[in-house]
């Protein structure tokens, strides 16, 4: 959650890419940290017989959630930029790219250097785009707390029957 907190305040339109990689250390030590000891509070709820079941649900749900989640993510990407490009500025409406892939082109300095304006725009919207899937993030992370805390505490294992 820290690390969403820390990207939506840190990242901007002229960010450094040292504070970029910052950021995602952060977000990468964060979610490292966490993955380990979710796997052993699971398994130490139940006995032997069912570590493996335990182990094999915990794997795949990680796996789900990373599919669901970019899924999630690259749609609020996508939708942001898609609005931001279907309502531009009326000055540079026609100078924007046909599409958002043809974006790299724009920002990699193959158009000329008259459009520093449209290439303004088109980071200006990538940097709306990153920040509302960072907000997205941090609210899915205060609601996976929410969760949390409101799960039932287990202090015996649960055995095989």
């Amino acid at each position: 959650m820290a690390g969403s907190v820390l990207a939506s305040i840190l990242l901007g339109e002229n960010t450094s890419v040292l504070v970029a990689a910052l950021v995602s250390f952060v977000v990468g030590i964060g979610l490292g940290l966490s993955a380990s000891p979710t796997l052993v509070a699971a398994q130490t709820v139940v006995g032997w017989a069912r570590r493996g079941v335990v182990t094999g649900t915990n794997m795949f749900s990680r796996s789900l959630g990373s599919v669901v989640g970019a899924t999630l993510f690259g749609a609020i990407a996508n939708a942001t930029l898609a609005s931001r490009f279907a309502n531009p500025p009326s000055g540079i409406a026609t100078q924007l790219p046909d599409s958002v892939d043809a974006t790299s082109l724009v920002l990699g300095g193959h158009t000329g250097a008259g459009n520093a304006v449209v290439s303004g725009y088109i980071r200006a919207s990538l940097q709306a785009a990153s920040q509302h899937v960072f907000l997205a993030m941090a609210l899915l992370a205060v609601i996976g707390v929410g969760a949390l805390l409101l799960m039932p505490r287990r202090t015996q294992p649960i055995t095989a029957e």
